[in-house]
This record gives C-alpha cells, sequence and structure tokens, in this order.
C-alpha cells in the first residue's frame, strides 16, 4: 500500500477538542460563580431589608463623620447641577445602564483575550464584592436620596431603576461601600495592568465619571467611594503579591 500523501494525512484533532472541553469547563465554572455572587446579593437584600430605621441612624452618622473631615457636601454638589435636567437624565442613564454592561463585557473580554491575567481580575470582583456585601450587612446605610434636602433624581427626572422589574432584587439600603464605584475601578486598574499604551490611563474616566453620577443621583456618599476605592485597591495589591509569590516558587532554582 503506498504512503498517504502529506495532504492525506489523518489529522489528530484530540488536542483541539480537549482545548475546546478545557475551555468549556472553564467557562462554566465562572458562570456558576458569578451566579453564586447573584444569588449572595439577593440573599443580603433580604437580610438587610427591615434595617430601615438602623440604615437611617447610620446615613446620620455618615453625614456627621464627612463634615468632621472636612469632605465635599454631597448636597451642594446636586444643588449646583439641579437645573441641568438633560444631564441628571444621563447621569441616571449612566447609572442604570452602564454598571452590569460594562463591567460583564470587560471580564468576558479578559477571559477570551487574557486567560492568563484572567484570575487577577475575576478575584478582585468577586473579593471585593464579597467584602462589600459584608459590609451591606454590617452597615445598612440609607443612600443620600432617603435623606432629607436631596432629591432623589431617578424618581424626579427619569428613568428610575427602581420602577424596572428586575430592581427587586436591588438592596436599597446597601449604600456602604460603592460598588458601582468599585466595579468601575476594577475594570480601569485591569485596562491599565493589561495594556502598555499611555492611552491606557484613560480608563480611569470611567470611575471618574462613575463617582460623579452616584454622587449627583444621590445613590452615595462621598465615604461610599473612597471605601470601594481602599478595597480594590487592597484586593489588587493582595492578588498581585500572591501571583508574585506563586510565580517565585514555580520558577526552577538555579545555581
Amino acid at each position: 500500500m503506498t504512503a498517504l500523501k502529506r495532504h492525506e494525512q489523518p489529522v489528530d484533532t484530540a488536542p483541539e477538542k480537549g482545548l475546546l472541553a478545557s475551555r468549556g469547563i472553564d467557562l462554566i465554572g465562572n458562570a456558576v460563580l458569578l451566579a453564586a455572587l447573584w444569588v449572595l446579593y439577593s440573599t443580603v437584600r433580604g437580610v438587610t431589608a427591615d434595617e430601615f430605621t438602623e440604615a437611617m441612624r447610620n446615613a446620620g452618622e455618615i453625614l456627621r463623620l464627612q463634615e468632621a473631615l472636612g469632605l465635599p457636601s454631597e448636597l451642594a454638589f446636586q444643588r449646583s447641577l439641579l437645573n441641568r435636567t438633560g444631564l441628571l437624565k444621563a447621569a441616571n442613564i449612566y447609572y442604570i445602564a452602564v454598571h452590569f454592561p460594562a463591567t460583564l463585557s470587560f471580564v468576558g473580554w479578559v477571559w477570551i483575550r487574557h486567560r492568563d491575567r484572567y484570575p487577577r481580575v475575576r478575584n478582585t470582583l468577586i473579593g471585593v464584592t464579597a467584602i462589600g456585601l459584608a459590609l451591606h450587612v454590617a452597615y445598612p446605610l440609607a443612600p443620600p436620596r432617603m435623606t432629607r434636602g436631596f432629591v432623589d433624581t431617578a424618581a424626579a427626572f427619569g428613568p428610575n431603576l427602581y420602577d424596572m422589574s428586575f430592581s427587586e432584587a436591588a438592596n436599597q439600603i446597601a449604600a456602604m461601600p460603592s460598588l458601582h464605584v468599585g466595579w468601575a475601578l476594577v475594570v480601569a486598574f485591569g485596562t491599565i495592568w493589561l495594556f502598555e499604551t499611555r492611552w491606557r490611563w484613560l480608563s480611569l474616566v470611567h470611575p471618574a465619571i462613575t463617582l460623579g453620577v452616584v454622587v449627583v443621583t444621590a445613590n452615595h456618599y462621598w465615604i461610599d467611594a473612597i471605601v470601594a476605592i481602599i478595597l480594590v485597591a487592597t484586593v489588587w495589591f493582595l492578588l498581585g503579591l500572591t501571583r508574585h509569590f506563586e510565580d517565585r516558587r514555580a520558577r526552577p532554582a538555579t545555581d
């Protein structure tokens, strides 16, 4: 029997099938993790739903603490922009439409394009969210829009997140920390880490806009954002440190 020509040689597809199976398992595992995080979030909402009185008392404490620290007044900031109806509507839309889609799109893109670096981004997001949820339970906090003097811009100008069907899972007395700011900062940190171009620093515009949005819409206090920034920076640094030591252990010993 004559030898098969080169183009007729059988192709071993086992490695490709193995790779696809591995990626499929990885995808399912990550989906399960994110689903578990959502279930945890919904559970926390149920736990803190009846803590309104305490949440309002904590809101007063936060306002007094910020005044003592010399932080700017959220009320003055909001009032300076109340005549900018178009801007406030845009802020409400940004608050609703950017938070989840931007974060999940970025995480998905990192999983597809930078698989070796994906764990740090994912674990930062999960770590910050888990700590944030624990703080929501330990310290229920009513947002500024529920306190005297502030305008609930979503209710006043629309669109209003809490009129939408999917808002049932939202915890309205979980202002501390601001996961909107935290998630936006995870996207920025990840972008800066993954790219080398000087334009990567523009990713910081996203958390900066998010900070302005959550304050002007009276959904968060400045200190909610400050705590979120500290959490993200701490978790990101610790995960980077862990990876550094793991890489050192993995290197072969040299004479």
